[in-house]
């Protein structure tokens, strides 16, 4: 199915008519979502042989990031606009953002020129006693969905802005009086029209660039992506608190919990991020470990080796 869809340069839209495989509008490609597919992608190919192989190969030698690439600011675009026929105005700028991945999947690859990742923001920010970079809205997605497919050692930048950032969660919610943590992007308990729960960017404002809601929900998913930032007993009595509180239901830990009241329901990316983050502490960094077999990936991987940041 993904072969047939229409693509832009290789990469697929945002949203596609499940039945027909027609673009939906808005016809949108989001660099992110681009990076995060190769990611994807690239995980597949080392469990697949044969045809299967070649034909994820194609997908990834298919997918053109340098479409999506500002060469005079050297900055990724948001996403391409196919309405308007032009890429958007702003740009990812912060290494203490999900764009990461992309930046070194496109790095490794050889998808855009090599300093693209060297580009990224690295202002640094002291917060709950450690250091880390700051985000857009200081929320766990940002900071840690890159961390279920590349594993920075603990004495670089990127390991220590990872870190630092679970740090100031934890700090957070000790200040809020709260025994849970893990402040994401995530469904809450307001709702739409067609009486969905709305969605959006929520985090810690210490860390956060933007200006973000006090009081945030809390996001099983996030919690579980800080898996390898905190001790076991302490991620087991956040898991614990939260089951307690009405958070967890048939099938996993539900979307959010906003004040005391659960938003029950799942959300595939977040339950995947979820299982991801489990299949990595349960086996010792698996899925890190196995896209280190690509050339790409260790490539890319050299990227992340700069030295801690320093704050005065």
């Amino acid at each position: 199915a993904v072969e047939r869809c229409e693509k832009y340069k290789g990469n697929l839209y945002n949203w596609y008519d499940c039945a027909t495989l027609k673009v939906l509008p808005k016809r949108f490609v989001s660099t992110v979502d681009s990076g995060n597919f190769l990611a994807s992608l690239s995980l597949a190919s080392t469990y697949a042989d044969g045809e299967l192989l070649c034909r994820i190969n194609k997908l990834i030698d298919e997918t053109d990031l340098s479409a999506l690439y500002d060469f005079k600011r050297k900055l990724f675009y948001i996403g391409y606009d196919d309405e308007l026929k032009s890429c958007t105005e702003n740009h990812y700028d912060l290494l203490g953002s999900e764009s990461a991945l992309t930046y070194l999947v496109a790095c490794g690859y050889g998808k855009t020129e090599k300093e693209a990742f060297g580009n990224l923001d690295r202002h640094a920010v002291k917060s709950g006693g450690a250091i880390t970079v700051f985000s857009w809205t200081g929320g766990m997605f940002e900071y840690l969905m890159s961390r279920l497919f590349i594993a920075p050692s603990a004495d670089t930048l990127l390991g220590q802005a990872m870190n630092g950032a679970v740090r100031a969660q934890l700090a957070y919610a000790k200040s809020l009086g709260r025994e849970v943590w893990g402040v994401s992007e995530c469904r809450y308990n307001e709702y739409d029209d067609a009486g969905g729960n709305l969605y959006r960017a929520f985090g810690v404002p210490s860390i956060a660039h933007s200006a973000v809601p006090e009081n945030p929900p809390v996001a099983p998913y996030g919690a579980f992506l800080a898996m390898p930032y905190c001790e076991e007993k302490e991620f087991l009595r956040n898991a614990h608190a939260l089951a307690a509180l009405g958070c967890e239901g048939e099938w996993g830990f539900y979307e959010s919990l906003c004040g005391n009241i659960p938003v029950k329901s799942y959300m595939t990316h977040h339950q995947g991020m979820i299982m991801a983050a489990c299949a990595n502490a349960q086996k010792a960094d698996c899925l890190c470990k196995r896209l280190q077999t690509i050339p790409a990936w260790r490539a890319a991987k050299l990227l992340c080796g700069e030295e801690k940041a320093s704050y005065a």
